[in-house]
């Protein structure tokens, strides 16, 4: 299924607000890529782990290493 213009626009404004928020801290970072690491959507690819689930484009900032960081990243399944 494509996206509607509408979607690519609130997943833009959604990568906004996560990328300019504050880091969580290392044990928070550690729980969360633990979680990611047991999860079945987890997509390991040559670039790095992506969400297979979240839709994010495989990029830099959408690598599970990064996105983990930030404060207002949230796992699609609710478990962060």
């Amino acid at each position: 299924m494509r996206p509607t213009p509408l979607r690519l626009v609130k997943k833009g404004v959604e990568a906004a607000e996560v990328l300019t928020s504050s880091h969580v801290d290392l044990n928070e970072y550690n729980r969360r890529l633990g979680i990611c690491l047991e999860c079945p959507y987890l997509d390991h690819s040559p670039k790095g782990m992506y969400c297979g689930k979240c839709g994010c484009p495989k990029w830099s900032k959408s690598e599970m290493k990064t996105k983990a960081r930030y404060l207002k990243a949230e796992c699609p399944e609710g478990k962060w």
